[in-house]
Formats: C-alpha cells, sequence, structure tokens
C-alpha cells in the first residue's frame, strides 16, 4: 500500500547508499526486529532494494533469509539452483506461492512474463549463469521488467560482454524503449555517464552495440565522445558518427539469425 516502513525507505533511498551506510543501517533495522520480508510477508524490502537498483543490499536481505521463494527473487540473488527448480520451460513455472508483489514493482500474472522478467533482473544484477541458463530453456532474448528495460539494456548497462554477445546472437531488439525513452545504446550511455558499473568496459559494450546496428541519432555525438574519451579504441566511434552524418554507412556485424 501506500504506507511505507522505515526498511522500505531506507532500501530505495540513494543518500544512505552513497554514503557507504544503507546495507549496515538495515542489518541495524534488522537486529531490532524489523520484518525482512515487510509488514506483508510480500518480500518488500528485498524487491524494493533490487527494483531502485540497490543489489548490494538485496543480496544482504538475501543472506539474512529473505524469502526468495519466487523466480524474480531468485533470479535477482543469483540462486541458480532455484531456477532450475523453478523453471520448467520458457512458459511453464513449478507452483511458487501467490507472493503479493510492493504496487511499485510490476510482476507480471502469468508465468510467461514472470520467467522473462526474472531474466532482465538476471542481468539487472549481473548474474551471468542465470542468464544463461534461461536463455537455454528457450526464455525470449527480448526479455523485459516492469520498467521496460530488457536483458540487453541490463546485459549492457552491466558491461556482460558475453551475455550481450548471446543476447544480440538470439537477435534481441536494440531499439525497444524502456519507460524513460531510452533504447538500449541510450540507455548505456547514460548509465555509462553515471559510473552505473565500476567495472564496465563502456567503449567495449558501446562498440558491440554500434557494431550489431545500434542507430546513434537519439544518442548523440558529444555523448559518445564521452565514453570514448581515454579509449585507443577507433569504432564505430567518432569516424562512423561523422561518416553516418555525411550519408555514408557503417559495415553492421552480421547476426545470425
Amino acid at each position: 500500500g501506500l504506507v511505507q516502513t522505515t526498511m522500505n525507505l531506507l532500501v530505495s533511498s540513494v543518500h544512505p547508499y552513497a554514503a557507504g551506510l544503507q546495507g549496515a543501517l538495515a542489518e541495524v533495522l534488522l537486529d531490532f526486529g524489523a520484518n525482512i520480508n515487510g509488514l506483508e510477508e510480500n518480500c518488500s524490502p528485498l524487491m524494493t532494494a533490487i527494483q531502485f537498483g540497490y543489489v548490494d543490499t538485496g543480496q544482504m536481505l538475501a543472506q539474512r533469509d529473505a524469502r526468495i521463494d519466487t523466480v524474480i527473487a531468485a533470479a535477482a540473488v543469483g540462486r541458480l539452483d532455484l531456477i532450475n527448480k523453478f523453471v520448467i520451460d520458457r512458459n511453464t513455472l513449478a507452483p511458487e506461492p501467490e507472493v503479493i508483489a510492493p504496487t511499485w514493482v510490476k510482476i507480471p500474472l502469468d508465468a510467461k512474463g514472470r520467467i522473462e522478467f526474472a531474466l532482465a533482473w538476471a542481468c539487472k544484477c549481473n548474474h551471468a549463469d542465470v542468464a544463461d541458463a534461461l536463455l537455454a530453456k528457450g526464455v525470449s532474448p527480448d526479455a523485459k521488467d516492469g520498467d521496460n528495460m530488457t536483458a540487453l539494456h541490463w546485459a549492457s548497462a552491466n558491461g556482460m560482454l558475453t551475455t550481450m554477445d548471446k543476447l544480440l546472437d538470439l537477435g534481441a531488439s536494440l531499439e525497444v524503449e524502456n519507460v524513460w525513452g531510452g533504447t538500449v545504446l541510450d540507455s548505456t550511455v547514460y548509465l555509462a555517464g553515471l559510473r552505473h558499473s565500476a567495472t564496465a568496459d563502456y567503449p567495449t559494450v558501446v562498440y558491440k552495440l554500434l557494431a550489431a546496428g545500434a542507430n546513434i541519432v537519439p544518442v548523440g555525438i558529444m555523448a559518445l565522445e564521452k565514453v570514448f574519451a581515454g579509449s585507443n579504441m577507433l569504432p564505430p566511434g567518432i569516424t562512423y558518427i561523422k561518416e553516418m552524418f555525411r550519408g555514408q554507412t557503417f559495415t553492421k556485424v552480421e547476426r545470425k539469425k
């Protein structure tokens, strides 16, 4: 509902996270009796932390025995054993409890939708093994979460190069837009500017997206120049962009059908 707990407010707030205190403060609340699964026993703290991008805090909650008895929660915390238990195939889940998710996490009601959401969140939380397992079960490479962030959006944001290759080989869309209007390339360049991942090789990520045929028009030259600044890579970078605006085209890498 609209009534929030101290825990939910904490695990969705940027300031304690930026100060390096979010996880520690959440543990203090737990030590003093805060319900780790929320007032409605709906996994609200863990799901809220992941929804707002605080993956480390979500992992801590899982380690403190938050419930992870659904495919989406299992994918978010990298529980491959549970994924293999829950997911029969791309359309079918083993029976899982009916979990009333917090209203700000838009969970699909159907099994196929939940499994695809799980793939997107596996990439959001940088669990390549979970993503591999779901793709091997035939889950759509265009799987997305409640914000229309696809598996490729998140894999690119996190610099998951091998997962990106697999998604692109399977035909994942480059131009699908998230709820903020961002394509995969647009979203990646934006998150690179925010240093979303401290370990991602963003020049290589962007190179892959451009080579796969991503449309650079919504992104712009200046934004891409920032990504490639200091890199010794000669793309698709600025040379490609300037050629494109002169009416020339970039030779795309052939994608597998």
